[in-house]
Parts: structure tokens; C-alpha cells; sequence
């Protein structure tokens, strides 16, 4: 027994089972979400889906091999966000130092994962934006719920008789307040507008996520995650508007 290694005891990880995980991990959490069920026993189910796809791995490997998945593509992710922000603040495109065109002893020298699948990389992308937009989702409706009531405007001759014994100072707090209020009607209609798209390329991925991994599901898959790139951008600017102005 002493002669075994413990690589030799728990085989590597193959990308068809690297992929599989990551599904089976999104099927999870579409199912029973986040915060609904303990982690132990989430990745015992996770397990248990793994063996009966015949994938022999207990919640211990699932967990550990994820964490590490995880790590490697948030390395992956800040170094092409590094990347992104120097060529738009140089004007130059820096296309070759992407990390999907360096090679293996380039990678090695700036700590990067030496090998991390593609198709992968994707999938992992598309689970992480997936929960980002839920939970942008889950906020941007308790905007909507807490939103103040607009004040029917009264009749003209009552308006006009109102505005005559207002002071200086209160009709320009008045105007303030109405500039206000229209501001906030243009930024609910433009977050009206992003929740409802956003919603939309979230099942759009669901269901690319439910179908078996291939070529064709993840150009499918790249052009949607740019999309919701731009689209998760919008929203958190919107989120933060409305968090400035007290919606």
C-alpha cells in the first residue's frame, strides 16, 4: 500500500468530468438555490449525481476539485480584465498576451494555470454571471417594492392658487423635487427595460446549460456571455444610481 502515491489512488480529473461538475453544480443550484440547503449536503448530491453518471468521485473531491476550478478561472478572469483596461487606456491592442494565445512557459512565468480548457472556462463564466444577474434581479425588485408613490398632480386652478403663496425658496425646492421625480421615472423605465433583457439571456443560458456540452453550444454560449457582459454592467450602474438617489 506504501508504494501507492495518493495520485495513484484518486485518478485526474478528466475535462469530461470537469464539465459534467460544473452542470451538475448549476442544476443544484437552479433547483434549490444559494442559501436553501446546507453545503455538506449539497455536495452530497452533487456526488451522488456524479456516480450515477458514472462518475466515481465523493463530495470531498467534487468540493475540492470546484475550489480549485474556481481559483484557476478567477485567475484566468483577472488577468484578461488587467488585459481589457490596458489596451482601452493605451489605444493598443494587446490580442497576444490573452491568455488563451500564451504559451505554456509564458503562463507558467506570470503564475497563470498552465492548462485550463476553453469550453471550460465558459461554462464557469456562465454559472457565475448567472447568480450575479439573480441576485441583481433579487435587489433591483426590492427597489421596485420600497419605491415611493408619485403624487398625483393636483388641478390647475388649485395648483396655480398653491404656487402663489409658496415662497421663493419653496418653489425652487419644488422644482428641485420634480426634476427629481422625472429622474427617477427615466432610470426606472431604463431598469425596467435591463430586467426584463437580462431575465431573457438568463434562460437563454439555462438552456444551453441543459444541453450536452459541444462546439456549437459554446460559440452559441461566448456570443450570449458577451451580451450579458454589457447587460450585467448596465444594470449594476443602475443599481447605484438609484442607491445614490435614495429610490
Amino acid at each position: 500500500m506504501s508504494s501507492f502515491t495518493r495520485s495513484q489512488i484518486i485518478p485526474d480529473w478528466s475535462l469530461h468530468e470537469m464539465l459534467t461538475l460544473v452542470l451538475e453544480i448549476n442544476a443544484i443550484y437552479a433547483e434549490r438555490g444559494s442559501s436553501t440547503i446546507p453545503a455538506h449536503q449539497k455536495w452530497n448530491l452533487i456526488a451522488d449525481n456524479l456516480i450515477a453518471l458514472n462518475i466515481c468521485r465523493n463530495s470531498f473531491q467534487c468540493r475540492r476539485k470546484w475550489d480549485s476550478m474556481l481559483s484557476e478561472y478567477y485567475a484566468i478572469k483577472d488577468w484578461e480584465s488587467r488585459l481589457r483596461y490596458q489596451t482601452a487606456s493605451t489605444s493598443k491592442s494587446n490580442g497576444g498576451d490573452s491568455y488563451w494565445c500564451l504559451e505554456s512557459d509564458k503562463r507558467k512565468d506570470l503564475k497563470l494555470p498552465i492548462e485550463f480548457d476553453r469550453e471550460l472556462f465558459w461554462l464557469i463564466e456562465g454559472f457565475i454571471n448567472k447568480k450575479v444577474v439573480n441576485k441583481k434581479v433579487i435587489k433591483g425588485k426590492d427597489h421596485m417594492k420600497v419605491m415611493p408613490e408619485i403624487e398625483t398632480p393636483s388641478s390647475p386652478q388649485s395648483s396655480s392658487a398653491s404656487s402663489l403663496s409658496l415662497s421663493g425658496g419653496q418653489r425652487e425646492k419644488k422644482r428641485k423635487m420634480s426634476r427629481k421625480m422625472k429622474m427617477k421615472d427615466k432610470i426606472m423605465e431604463i431598469f425596467r427595460e435591463s430586467c426584463d433583457q437580462l431575465l431573457l439571456d438568463v434562460k437563454h443560458i439555462e438552456t444551453i446549460f441543459n444541453k450536452k456540452p459541444n462546439a456549437a453550444n459554446i460559440e452559441e454560449f461566448i456570443r450570449q456571455m458577451q451580451q450579458m457582459d454589457k447587460l450585467v454592467t448596465l444594470f449594476g450602474e443602475v443599481i447605484s444610481t438609484l442607491d445614490r438617489l435614495n429610490v
